[in-house]
């Protein structure tokens, strides 16, 4: 019997000729297993679920890191001394001079105060208001690098010291800049311009209101303090500053309160008293920013209404414990591992010296991650949640950074938010094009990062200010060739993370230790 061959479809109707396929192959005899499908790996499959490879990739970096860890301990036993921190509470801070260099900075602090209380009663010049404010400014950034270089001090104990000082630097900058602001404006009102009632410093939330006046005729016990309802119960300034007035509109809502009570507030009832310039200018609102975790200045904070004792207690431990693991780390595997590497640097064996700045690599940015966790979760919310200071936003999700510049933007906040405000804006509106302020502001970031490391070491050899002042040039090429950003601009942030930071650091370590071994 003669088989009869159907008419093949046309190519251009691809849906019709698949669901013809399918009915045509449905019923047929021999039990079909095949049909069209790209391989998985393929990109026109579309498939993009790689968990699997996701968790291989985690599995090699443990037994590869396993694998280093054992090396470490063949070679060098266990060379950890838990006990450290024992030498290093009883150093120079524990010291009449070091106790007495601490203590010094708030006599920078005071005189900043003092220079705001002489502004705010006497007609001073702008030029002489900015040369004393300058004059404070620099004190504080001259001074410890004096003090610093001509004490025989650990680094243990100095580099703390001169980060303590760059914070209170860029502090009173802010506080200098944000109060000069404020009094602009006061001279501005008292010549007959524009002011903002009362009133209009705090619209009512209506819809809010509404769904009070709901839960009130439901019965419901709900307890409101703001119009804005935070898991973690922040205010949105400090209670002590909240007029009573305001207090009857957003008591607790506990059924005294009835539904006509609350549909038609009174506008002139409803009045935050916030702190105004000159209120602001008391030890205790400045004394209170010193320590707040904040770079940038705002006479009105907002505020948390009670310390979280099981948060502040989980925080604490987490600073000791990673503390101590940071400094295993260091004695471990890091200290080691730069010896090594000196002899190798001195020959001029490139080959072996690369080897080893890629030994010293992971366990470097290891290090990193655990100091960045340390420091800007830890510490901070330490820190806040002993002030009652509400804006946690020390960091965002820096680790999906698309480019260089959003990683710069992205992992540390405070110190964003302090160029942005006081350098890039201010800048902006003098004319200057945003090139320029972002070379003003990696130009300072620069400078910064070199005091940090090359004082408390006492070797002035400006590798994190190149190391900091070519980040600008490397995010302009990732840029060009990344423009959208994407996997491509995040690895290229991931690279200059794992490698460039170990070979800064390589290089400070080999002019350490020929100073002062060699």
């Amino acid at each position: 019997m003669k088989r009869k061959i159907g008419r093949a479809l046309s190519s251009g109707d691809i849906i019709a000729y698949t669901t013809a396929t399918a009915l045509s192959r449905q019923n047929a005899d021999d039990r079909p297993i095949h049909h069209p499908k790209e391989s998985l790996l393929s990109v026109e499959s579309g498939f993009t679920n790689f968990r699997g490879l996701i968790n291989w990739g985690l599995i090699m970096l443990l037994v590869f890191g396993g694998k280093m860890a054992l090396t470490n301990l063949i070679n060098n036993g266990i060379i950890v001394d838990v006990f450290i921190w024992r030498y290093i509470v009883q150093g120079e801070h524990a010291q009449p001079g070091g106790l007495l260099f601490i203590a010094c900075s708030n006599v920078f602090i005071l005189f900043g105060y003092g220079l705001e209380l002489l502004f705010l009663k006497f007609s001073v010049p702008n030029f002489l208001s900015l040369f004393l404010v300058s004059l404070n400014l620099c004190g504080l950034v001259i001074f410890p690098y004096v003090v610093i270089l001509s004490h025989d001090w650990s680094p243990f104990f100095s580099a703390p010291c001169i980060s303590m000082y760059i914070v209170i630097f860029l502090k009173m900058w802010s506080y200098a800049h944000v109060n000069s602001w404020c009094r602009s404006a006061m001279k501005r009102r008292s010549m007959g311009g524009a002011s903002l009632k009362a009133k209009d410093l705090l619209k009512p939330n209506h819809a809010v209101l509404k769904r009070k006046q709901q839960k009130a005729a439901a019965g419901e016990t709900t307890r409101t303090q703001s119009t804005v309802k935070d898991p973690v119960g922040l205010e949105g300034f400090n209670s002590s500053r909240a007029d009573p007035a305001a207090e009857d509109v957003c008591k607790d809502d506990k059924g005294g309160d009835s539904p006509a009570e609350l549909e038609e507030p009174d506008l002139n009832k409803i009045f935050l008293r916030l702190t105004k310039y000159p209120d602001n200018l008391t030890l205790g609102d400045l004394y209170y920013f010193m320590f707040a975790p904040t770079l940038c200045y705002e006479l009105n904070f907002p505020r948390t209404f009670s310390i979280r004792k099981r948060f502040l207690l989980k925080r604490m431990l987490e600073l000791l414990c990673f503390s101590q693991v940071i400094v295993m780390l260091v004695q471990q595997w890091m200290v080691p591992g730069l010896k090594s590497s000196v002899t190798p640097f001195i020959r001029s064996r490139w080959i072996y010296t690369v080897e080893r700045l890629l030994n010293i690599a992971i366990p470097n940015h290891l290090i990193w991650l655990l100091c960045f966790y340390a420091l800007f979760h830890s510490y901070l919310n330490v820190l806040a949640e002993l002030m009652k200071f509400a804006d946690r936003c020390f960091y965002e999700d820096w680790w999906n950074a698309p480019s260089v510049s959003e990683f710069w933007s992205s992992w540390n906040i405070p110190v964003h938010r302090w160029c942005r405000r006081h350098i890039y804006k201010p800048l902006l509106m003098q004319g200057y094009t945003r090139f320029t302020a972002a070379c003003v502001v990696f130009f300072v970031s620069a400078f910064f990062h070199e005091l940090m490391v090359s004082v408390p070491l006492k070797m002035p050899r400006m590798w994190a200010f190149l190391a900091m002042l070519g980040q600008q040039p490397y995010a302009l090429i990732v840029h060009y060739y990344c423009p959208k950003g994407g996997k491509l601009g995040n690895m290229a942030m991931w690279l200059t993370l794992i490698l460039g930071q170990p070979l800064a650091l390589y290089m400070y370590f080999h002019d350490y230790y020929v100073l002062r071994y060699k």
